[in-house]
């Protein structure tokens, strides 16, 4: 703030501008304080003054008001007289003196009926020229007016009205006259707001020079306070303010006068605060300035180190820029670009010169149509080409290019060239690498091919002929030797099928089927094909599948069954005591089914170092020439790369000599949910609800598998782990026996007999259930008073215990008043034998006896097992050495005795299966065998082999080895029945 404006002048001429001095003291906050200010005040005092002056006028009107009231009594009775009497000339003398007093504007006085006879004051009511009425009213004075009469002597005056009363200003006061108690008129006194104004325009000019003189004296005081307090405070401030310096913040705090004004002290802490913060910040960018420069120094350096690693880059990249500027015609080369062009660097390019360089002619109209199309469209372009250089030298480049546009315009054209000499070079290298790794693998495939064929080829002949063996009549040492060759066999198989395997996944030749199965019988396939050795071995093997809520599914369940039976050959055979747990779950993730398999073993475990590695190719855990067990570690990869083709993975975790436990999950599609399940039961769940089953086993992890299944469908279970334990809990519940008591083969072999019949009471009630293991089937049970209605081979399969149950709970339902001991007698010795060793014996055959078959193999020890294989089933065959042989057998065979179905090799010397096919379909063979069944029976088994044959117009496809029961599974599909 600055005390005067000569002073803002000297301030506004230091800053070089007078005229701003002048705006700054227009604009000062001062000036505008004060008037504002003043302002305030003056409307204030005018307020003030108006009040007072209107207090006055109001009081002087109530003191006139009253001096009208007082002048009744004084003249009241001089009146009443005069009008008593009718004395005017008194009345007039009377009412002169009234009026003549100051504060009387005029009067008006009535008779007793009302009529105006007397006026004084009102010009506009002259008396007329009636003389006589002058003289009756005898008044002289010149402001007395003489009442006017009619001819009748009445007077003619008439009284204001109030709107003129109100016009004029006038206010009155009228009062009776009363004479010996009658109205003989009355007497109204008028005042006016000019009397009054007359009466207080003195007392007006006394409160305006009060308020003027007050108003001068209260605003110097308010100045002097104003500059006292304020104004020097606020100077003091601002010079502080300019003396003030980030270069000189020690003096930055400043001591302010405040006078005991809060809002000065907290302007003074503001303030000082503020230039704390600003010394504070100073400090802080002069650090941030410092840094900013470090940075800056450090990113000069980073540019220029990236521009020095550009250039060398560019070198070893052999990577060069340009760049055409559009309006100016002007082309720009980089340096590396003029070397890619062996060309001097103070050579300039053209427009016209660029196309000298592009060896083809194509190329050339080529990168012009991609120029138009950038300054066009702004469209990118890269392009491969040869250029021939300065020097004569062919270089392959790749021009690359780009626009940059203004206003829809294009203006400039970069881009770069690369020298892609090298490339083109690793390029055609990689290509001639390529075409030989796939000659590479393509021989490979044709070897594997051939040495599948070569070794299925004896192996055929191997493996036929011991099954012919195994059903001659050999004693027990003789069909020793000839199940360890068939199991010798059976596993060189094996290996071969996991070589083809492994040669298809590397190849990526593998392709998955996409079939609706049952997950919970392909499972339970797969265990019970092992029950045998595991029942042999000792082991209890166990299958959970209470977690798999919905077993129809849809996926490649062949894959599945090979990695489930890679896992549990190695869960067997590294497992020598206790038990192996096949668990599968199956959990919904939107639109498809995941299912995760667990095969848990207590046998010999992994060491940890070994764990990661067990999954490559060859790998085995102990890989010494002292191993005990063997194999070729192609297992597990296998499986590995089957699962991870479904989507899934596998893994394992173990413990060594405490077991192993491998899990794999693969992803199924859902397939249509059928009301049927696979053993041709309805949804049994409401009807097992609330049954009550006793399940008698001594393992376990059985008991507990057990009770998940039957818990799952709402079934009571109750368990008891040994005989002396089930006769307790079955006496206890002799009124209310079980619905079904589920007996574990173990624990019935240990019954001793005499307690059975003394118990034979509480036996009697019950239905039974014998779990037997496989591989026992020539062993009989013998328990007195039990009574057998079922049997379930371990490991036990949920759909069957379904059935069972179902069967049981039917047949028990059917007479609901019998028990079993009234339905089926005594004691009961039950033989419980296993599958039928000789499926194909002759007596089981369904087709007539005239059935003949046209086996066409050129290799003789085939000709000799598969010979046999068809007599076994009660099958004439004839054959034919090749495909030329077997045309002539058929166009010779006899119109009474045709052949019903052809089984045809597929390599053969003279002419092969293929071409054989081929012409019988087109009927040269002769019209009746155009359409006879052909099944190929090939050692060929590789990826493809059976789409092969099917493409010649074969109906099926054999592999070798033959197995007899999938070769009598293709003869009941394609030989006509007897009843046909």
């Amino acid at each position: 703030m600055y005390r005067s404006s000569t002073q803002l002048n000297e301030k506004c001429s230091d800053l070089g501008d007078t005229s701003l001095g002048k705006t700054a003291i227009k604009h000062s906050l001062a000036i505008r304080l004060l008037r504002i200010v003043f302002s305030i005040y003056l409307l204030i005092t005018c307020v003030i003054t108006s009040v007072q002056m209107t207090n006055e006028y109001l009081f002087e009107k109530d003191s006139i008001r009253e001096n009208l009231m007082a002048y009744q009594s004084i003249f009241y009775e001089g009146i009443a007289n005069a009008l008593w009497n009718f004395d005017f000339k008194q009345l007039n003398a009377m009412m002169d003196g009234v009026y003549k007093l100051h504060d009387i504007e005029g009067l008006y006085v009535f008779d007793g009926k009302g009529k105006l006879v007397l006026t004084r004051g009102f010009e506009n009511q002259a008396p007329s020229d009636d003389s006589a009425a002058s003289d009756r009213l005898g008044s002289t004075d010149e402001k007395a007016q003489q009442v006017p009469t009619n001819q009748h002597g009445v007077s003619s005056l008439k009284a204001l009205s109030y709107d003129q009363m109100e016009q004029r200003g006038l206010f009155s006061y009228t009062f009776p006259v009363v004479f010996y108690d009658e109205n003989i008129g009355s007497v109204t006194l008028f005042s006016s707001n000019r009397i009054v104004f007359n009466q207080v325009k003195y007392n007006f000019l006394t409160i305006i020079i009060n308020a003027i003189i007050k108003t001068i004296i209260l605003w110097l005081l308010f100045i002097w306070a104003f500059k006292r307090f304020l104004v020097r405070a606020l100077d003091s401030f601002i010079s502080k303010m300019e003396s003030t310096t980030l270069d000189n913040p020690g003096g930055a705090e400043i001591e302010l006068q405040t006078f005991g004004a809060y809002e000065l002290e907290r302007f003074r802490d503001v303030f000082n605060h503020m230039t704390q913060r600003i010394v504070k910040s100073k400090y802080s960018l002069e650090k941030l300035n410092d840094e900013l420069e470090r940075k800056v120094e450090e990113r000069t350096k980073e540019t220029l180190l990236k521009q020095e690693m550009l250039e060398q880059m560019s070198q070893q990249g052999r990577i060069g820029a340009w760049e055409w500027r559009i309006e100016e015609q002007q082309l720009h080369w980089s340096t590396m670009t003029r070397i890619i062009h062996d060309v001097d660097q103070d050579f300039i390019p053209t427009a016209s010169s660029v196309w000298w360089f592009i060896k083809e002619e194509d190329k050339r109209a080529l990168i012009q149509q991609c120029l138009s199309d950038c300054i066009k469209d702004g469209k990118a372009w890269s392009e491969e080409l040869q250029i021939v250089t300065a020097k004569g030298e062919d270089v392959w480049v790749v021009i690359t290019g780009s626009g940059i546009f203004e206003d829809g315009k294009c203006v400039r054209l970069y881009g770069s060239y690369q020298d892609i000499n090298e490339r083109i070079k690793v390029r055609h290298d990689l290509e001639e690498a390529k075409e030989l790794a796939e000659s590479g693998a393509k021989m490979k495939s044709q070897f594997l091919a051939t040495m599948s064929h070569e070794i299925r080829t004896p192996m055929n002949g191997v493996l036929g002929m011991l099954y012919l063996l195994k059903n001659t009549d050999l004693d027990e040492k003789q069909a020793g030797y000839a199940d360890v060759a068939t199991t010798s066999g059976e596993f060189l198989l094996g290996l071969i099928d996991d070589i083809l395997d492994l040669s298809k996944i590397e190849a990526g030749h593998i392709e998955l089927e996409h079939l609706n199965f049952n997950i919970v019988s392909v499972l339970g396939d797969i265990a019970k094909s092992f029950g045998i050795k595991t029942y042999n071995q000792g082991i209890q093997l166990i299958l959970d599948t209470s977690e798999v809520p919905n077993i129809q599914v849809c996926g490649d369940f062949g894959r599945i069954r090979q990695v489930v039976s890679n896992l549990m050959g190695n869960a067997v055979k590294f497992t020598s005591s206790g038990h192996i747990l096949i668990r599968a779950t199956l959990t919904d993730v939107g639109p498809q089914w995941q299912l995760d398999c667990y095969v848990e073993d207590t046998g010999i475990g992994i060491r940890a170092d070994k764990v990661h590695s067990i999954f490559e190719h060859f790998t085995q855990v102990d890989a010494s020439t002292t191993r005990k067990y063997g194999g070729t570690g192609l297992g597990l990869s296998i499986s590995r790369e089957l699962c991870r083709l479904m989507q899934g993975d596998i893994d394992v975790s173990s413990e060594l000599d405490r077991g192993s436990t491998f899990h794999f999950h693969v992803r199924l599609e859902k397939a249509p949910v059928t009301p049927v399940n696979a053993f041709g039961l309805n949804d049994m769940k409401d009807a097992f609800t609330a049954k009550r089953v006793l399940v008698a086993d001594p393992y376990p992890m059985s008991r507990e598998v057990l009770e998940r299944q039957l818990n799952a469908w709402q079934i009571d279970v109750v368990f008891a782990p040994s005989w002396h334990v089930l006769i307790s809990i079955l006496s206890d519940e002799l009124e209310a026996p079980f619905d079904v008591v589920f007996l574990d083969y173990a624990l019935a072999l240990s019954v001793d007999p005499a307690s059975a019949l003394m118990y034979g009471r509480v036996l009697r009630k019950q239905a039974w259930v014998l779990m037997q293991p496989m591989g026992n089937e020539q062993d009989k049970i013998d328990i007195p008073q039990v009574n057998w209605m079922e049997r379930l081979e371990k490991p036990i399969v949920s759909e069957e215990i379904k059935r069972v149950l179902a069967d049981v709970l039917n047949k028990r339902a059917a007479d609901p008043g019998a028990s079993p001991e009234l339905t089926r007698g005594g004691g009961q010795v039950v033989e419980l034998k296993g599958r039928n060793n000789n499926p194909t014996d002759s007596h089981a055959t369904p087709w007539p006896e005239s059935t003949r078959i046209l086996l066409v193999e050129d290799n003789d020890i085939n000709r000799l097992v598969a010979s046999g294989m068809l007599e076994k089933i009660g099958l004439q065959n004839d054959f034919a050495v090749n495909g030329d042989d077997a045309l002539s057998v058929l166009q010779s065979s006899s119109t009474e005795c045709p052949f019903d179905l052809i089984l045809m090799d597929c390599q053969m010397p003279v002419m092969d299966g293929y071409e054989a096919t081929g012409r019988i379909r087109k009927g040269e063979a002769g019209e009746r065998y155009r359409s006879i069944p052909i099944v190929a029976m090939t050692a060929n088994a590789m990826e493809g082999d059976r789409e092969l044959c099917i493409h010649a117009g074969m109906d099926d496809y054999l592999t070798k080895p033959v197995d007899p029961l999938i070769l009598l599974e293709k003869l009941l599909q394609w030989l006509p029945s007897r009843t046909s």
